[in-house]
């Protein structure tokens, strides 16, 4: 299937001079270029659901011959409904929970734009949006406990302006005077006792200033931590303990016990507070469901137009009574509206297919609930779709997709394969993802005292038939968050000493 996405305009110019009465010179260049209306079509496709129904009110607005039904819209969703009317929901679907629990599933979504009161998870909402206290609040109540003076309160709120989320100063004191007007050794005293509020830690320079504010000074081990942290807290932090300890000559103990010290400490004191996140919920593009054991892929909007053609303005274009002027604006307007309405199309056509072939082809990853993930790229669905592999990048660029028990990015379906042989010599695939599962659980069954490397957890993969590179498990370890054998290592031993 050839899209429209594939649609290439290629100009060719040829330029013919000269140079002397009896040489002739021929430059022939060729130029790509897209037609406005394949930019217009690519510039939707990467649109996710939520922004389509601004570009759609923006198009209407700036062209008269589109017009929105807004009682039958695509984005139109019903009231948040009540707490109580979603516990009666829930007392009411108890029954069909028990009989077929594939049935109900609170994170589904449902056929067409209404969202229900089944829907709705309250707890969860009310937990991701109620309002808790940040970092910054809580330093201003710390300052105006102090009752200081005008000039000093104002410097002091420039100074908490300056801390980070994480609990930073990232600003200057010398930036600070110069803006307020004041004396820097004025604004470093009150930076002093900004750095004296809780949590522990706060407004440090960096991160070891922030490690050893928060070291107790009754702590048995607390010159050696502070040592450790302002010289070497790079190989403290790598469970070097071994190289510490003949370098600095101290016992391994000492340096097994200041590595516990440093794992109770915070390395982001601002943490703790309410950060809001940049986005709390997504519009899922496509919608997966399950009826009667089959899976069905519909996207969102699908089957509502929300954008038309103005039918007034319609039959005055045909109307030949119309003044040239006028008749020449319409048809232009009506041109772009014609161009806004197929670029819609055909980004709904494009994810109709992708939908058919992720469902298809990814059919393990929906049964098991998104534990098995079948081997595959972007360029095996573009290939089945017909397109260019840049057509589907774009098509899933942060799209999401919703299926029976949650949402998921569309891109987190395509995974490269890794060759796997089998016992007896057939050659099969097995998906990137399925090798870091495999090197989870390999770490999460090692000796405790002494580690995989990672050769030797290629080794092991090795011998399960699965042909992969050692630095292709150290890829895959960093991309999982699982330390190295050494931090692995003396982590252990951190851990059963204190144990």
């Amino acid at each position: 299937m050839r899209g429209p996405y594939e649609g290439v305009w290629l100009l060719l110019s040829v330029k013919t001079g000269f140079e002397s009465q009896t040489t002739v010179s021929q430059q022939v260049k060729t130029k790509a270029r897209l037609a406005p209306e394949m930019v217009q079509s690519l510039q939707v496709l990467v649109m996710q659901a939520a922004d389509l129904e601004e570009y759609i009110l923006d198009a209407a607005e700036k062209n008269p011959m589109l017009e929105v039904d807004f009682e039958n819209d695509l984005f139109g969703f019903s009231p948040m409904p009540s707490e109580e009317a979603f516990e009666r929901a829930m007392e009411s679907f108890a029954d069909d929970r028990v009989e077929c629990p594939e049935k109900y599933c609170r994170g589904r979504v449902s056929q067409g734009p209404v969202a229900g009161a089944v829907e709705w998870d309250f707890s969860r909402i009310q937990d991701q949006c109620m309002e808790t206290e940040t970092l910054a609040a809580y330093l201003h109540l710390q300052a105006s406990a102090l009752c200081l003076k005008p000039q000093d309160q104002a410097i002091m709120d420039a100074l908490i302006e300056g801390v980070s989320e994480d609990g930073y100063f990232v600003c200057s004191s010398a930036q600070v005077a110069f803006d307020l007007g004041v004396k820097q050794d004025r604004v470093d005293s009150l930076l002093e006792t900004l750095r004296g509020f809780k949590p522990v830690g706060v407004a440090a320079y960096d991160l070891a200033d922030c490690l050893i504010r928060q070291v107790e000074s009754t702590e048995p081990l607390y010159e050696t931590v502070v040592m450790l942290i302002e010289r070497h807290l790079s190989d403290l932090a790598e469970g070097r303990v071994g190289l510490l300890s003949r370098e600095l000559g101290i016992p391994k103990e000492t340096v097994i016990g200041a590595l516990g010290v440093l794992k109770s400490l915070n390395p982001r004191p601002g943490s703790e507070f309410y950060q809001r996140p940049e986005y709390e919920y997504v519009v899922p593009d496509i919608v997966i469901t399950c009826n009667n054991g089959s899976f069905e892929a519909s996207v969102l909007g699908a089957s509502t137009p929300a954008l038309s053609i103005n039918v007034e303005y319609a039959r005055m274009l045909r109307d030949g009574s119309l003044p040239k002027e006028a008749r020449e604006y319409l048809q232009k307007s009506n041109a772009e509206a014609q161009a806004v309405l197929k670029s819609l199309d055909s980004r709904k056509g494009m994810l109709e297919h992708l939908a058919a072939v992720l469902l298809r082809r990814q059919a393990r990853f929906f049964v098991t609930e998104g534990r098995v993930l079948v081997p595959m790229t972007m360029q095996d669905v573009a290939d089945e779709l017909g397109v260019h592999v840049s057509t589907v990048s774009r098509a899933v660029s942060g799209k999401f997709l919703q299926a029976p028990w949650g949402c998921i990015p569309m891109k987190s379906l395509f995974t490269r394969a890794l060759p796997k042989t089998s016992a007896q010599g057939a050659t099969q695939q097995v998906s990137s993802s399925d090798v870091k599962s495999m090197i989870s659980n390999i770490v999460a069954s090692e000796p405790k005292e002494d580690p995989y490397s990672d050769q030797g957890i290629c080794d092991i993969l090795n011998g399960y038939g699965i042909e992969v590179k050692r630095r292709t498990v150290a890829k895959y370890r960093n991309a999982l968050g699982i330390d190295s054998q050494s931090g692995r290592k003396w982590a252990n031993r951190a851990a059963m000493g204190n144990s």
